[in-house]
């Protein structure tokens, strides 16, 4: 579901009353942040929804356990199994089908056939750097004794899942997002005008100058051979209009 589409606005529309309807209960807020982002995410692919709930428990439950210990060894083994879970996801995800293609091409000429696991092909998950490193943002600070460990298992799901940055950012570190979660729900004016501000603005930049850059791209690999510069341009607007929008969303939510 694109965030610019009827259909995102439609659910953003649902999310917004749901939560602003809840607003004097902070429990209930989180319980509706998470269940869209879920909902969101699940779009998707159901099935990385597995990858998001496993990083989410194992560094709640990593940053819970290092800040209950003063042990410098068991504090680096913690830190290390959130470091194996986090970077193996991702180096799993990302590089299993080049070294797996790899492999199975090298035993071919060997004349070997591949063993099946070799010939599986796995599907990247939808914003996965920026779930890792979040998640594993927030163990480190831990580690570093910056933060102090979450103890809300809800608001730390919703806080990885968060559904206005998951797939795309921007990246928000947990000691600027994660007490966000127990202020009072109160829109201010101020607030309001810069979301919409922030929307209108990412939504010009991503379809009328990001779109328009793209038609002339396409365009351009008819006349030239290395339209560079269009592609550049439209990757810049593009990138800069997305995080214009996802900021003004999540200050919908009194997210900053």
């Amino acid at each position: 579901m694109l965030f610019t589409s009827g259909s995102y606005l439609i659910f953003l529309a649902i999310v917004f009353l749901l939560y602003w309807g809840f607003a004097s209960k902070r429990w209930l807020r989180v319980i509706v942040l998470l269940a869209a982002s879920y909902y969101f995410y699940a779009l998707w692919n159901p099935r990385f929804l597995a990858v998001l709930f496993l990083i989410s428990s194992v560094d709640f439950l990593t940053g819970r356990a290092i800040g209950a210990t003063e042990r410098p060894k068991l504090r680096k083994a913690l830190l290390g199994i959130s470091l194996l879970t986090d970077v193996g996801a991702l180096v799993l995800f990302k590089y299993f089908n080049f070294f797996s293609a790899s492999f199975a091409e090298l035993l071919n000429k060997f004349g070997r056939q591949s063993a099946p696991v070799f010939l599986t092909r796995l599907a990247l998950p939808l914003g996965l750097s920026f779930i890792t490193f979040r998640s594993l943002s927030y163990v480190i600070d831990v580690y570093r004794r910056t933060i102090k460990p979450n103890t809300n298992y809800v608001e730390y799901l919703t806080f990885v899942a968060f559904f206005p940055t998951v797939i795309a950012g921007p990246l928000v570190r947990a000691k600027e997002l994660l007490p966000q979660f127990n202020k009072p729900a109160t829109l201010i004016s101020d607030d309001g005008g810069r979301a919409i501000f922030l929307i209108i603005l990412g939504l010009t930049k991503k379809i009328a100058i990001a779109n328009f850059l793209a038609c002339c791209s396409a365009l351009s690999c008819r006349l030239i051979s290395t339209p560079r510069t269009g592609r550049i341009a439209w990757l810049i607007f593009g990138g800069v209009g997305t995080s214009r929008c996802r900021t003004g969303f999540a200050i919908m939510f009194t997210f900053h």
